[in-house]
């Protein structure tokens, strides 16, 4: 049995600044739609805890 590959995007000013907002349930979708499995999405505030 091959491990699951796990795959990571980094996106950098989502949302910021009010235009042209990207709507994460939308997100979610597009990514479900190229394949991926179970995408999902963390708020972050940027700061290392």
């Amino acid at each position: 049995m091959r491990p699951a590959t796990t795959h990571v995007a980094l996106l950098r000013a989502v949302n910021v600044g009010g235009r042209k907002p990207v709507a994460m349930p939308q997100l979610r979708e597009l990514l479900a739609g190229l394949g991926f499995v179970e995408p999902r999405g963390t708020r972050s505030g940027g700061g290392i805890p």
